[in-house]
């Protein structure tokens, strides 16, 4: 008797619903990303109507699921990750990591098209890599992270503290720090949140989030439907709201996915300040893990100098598919060497092998 199937569905049902979610609670790889919930947010968010999930069992036991849709990438019709622009990490979830698991769903993925996969984390680019070596597996970000449970001001320079700590001293009479957590504070400050970014830094140079409309859907779907996994943190200065970070929570892990602060008050560091006392209070509340979302800064290296790669992964059994893909590729991070910005060093780990 065969202790391994995979099972694809293009529906949900109550059992699969309930299936996914409990091997979430117990994944190795748990992710907000690839939760049920999220899935959710995708379907009501890019009007999925057509999906396949595919499923492991073992010994009927579900130990993997991988949601996918269909799209264009390059001009390739290919199998990827539902939401792929707005995800921290690959949806694959994983009960272990287990390469005969990931290849058995691998395997059956292929059968159905080529491949382009978003965010994919070390370990499982390694296992793609093995399993299909003539593809192309490059990285796509690096992820700075800090583990609470040690001191996690270690990796900052002594005078990086000072300045930080004189910083904070200088103006802690007038400044305050809350999160929100409940659905109807998140409703609420997700308003603010939304104000500060249009009277940000970002916004002057038209790199804000939420001059799209589509983006202010996402973020209020994700409220909408996933709210015990989002947190709010808002910095005020003399009760005026100044900086915010919207951050994914779970099992005591804190993910920041996007921060802003008001403009006019640039000469206060409010992003920096923000950060630090997000950090301490999550080292109160008894966290263990703090990212600070996909890309590099100066600002991010000042408090950590780990972080994760990740990386994309693309295959085709078509020969002049994989180099179309392979040249399109060399051309994207040579364009990345000639406009890099001046707070960043993502393109440092451009040409970084897996």
């Amino acid at each position: 008797m065969r202790r391994y199937k995979v099972l694809t569905y293009q529906s949900l049902t109550g059992d699969l619903i309930n299936s996914w979610r409990n091997l979430w609670q117990k994944a190795q790889n748990q992710s907000y990303y690839n939760s049920y919930e999220w899935f959710l947010v995708c379907l009501a968010v890019y009007k999925i109507s057509e999906y396949k999930i595919y499923c492991c069992y073992k010994d009927n036991e579900l130990v993997a699921i991988f949601p996918t849709v269909k799209r264009r990438k390059f001009a390739v019709n290919v199998i990827s990750c539902p939401g792929d622009q707005y995800i921290d990490l690959a949806p694959l979830l994983l009960k272990i990591y287990d390469f005969v698991v990931v290849k058995l769903l691998i395997e059956t993925m292929v059968k159905d098209g080529n491949l382009y996969l978003v965010q994919v984390d070390s370990k499982n680019a390694h296992f793609l890599k093995k399993m299909l070596p003539q593809g192309l597996a490059s990285i796509i970000s690096l992820v700075p992270f800090i583990d609470i449970r040690e001191d996690p001001f270690r990796d900052m320079s002594g005078d990086n503290k000072r300045k930080l700590g004189s910083l904070n001293n200088k103006y802690k009479d007038n400044l305050t720090h809350l999160f929100f957590s409940t659905k109807g504070d998140l409703k609420k400050y997700f308003k603010v949140m939304v104000a500060i970014d249009q009277k940000s830094s970002k916004k002057l140079k038209s790199r804000d989030l939420f001059s799209k409309e589509e983006n202010v859907e996402l973020y209020e779907t994700m409220i909408e439907k996933s709210a015990q996994n989002i947190r709010i943190d808002l910095l005020f200065y003399k009760d005026i709201p100044i900086a915010y970070v919207f951050a994914i929570v779970f099992s005591k892990r804190y993910l920041a996915i996007n921060t802003a602060y008001l403009s006019d008050y640039k000469k206060l560091s409010p992003g920096k300040l923000l950060f630090y006392h997000i950090i301490k209070n999550l080292q109160e509340e008894g966290y263990e893990h703090f990212s600070f979302g996909l890309g590099h800064s100066r600002l991010k290296e000042e408090f950590t100098k780990r972080y994760q790669l990740q990386f994309e992964f693309y295959y085709s059994k078509n020969f002049l598919i994989m180099l179309w893909w392979k040249m399109i590729n060399l051309l994207r991070r040579f364009r990345i060497l000639l406009i890099r910005t001046q707070n960043s060093d993502d393109y440092l780990y451009l040409f970084k092998r897996l």
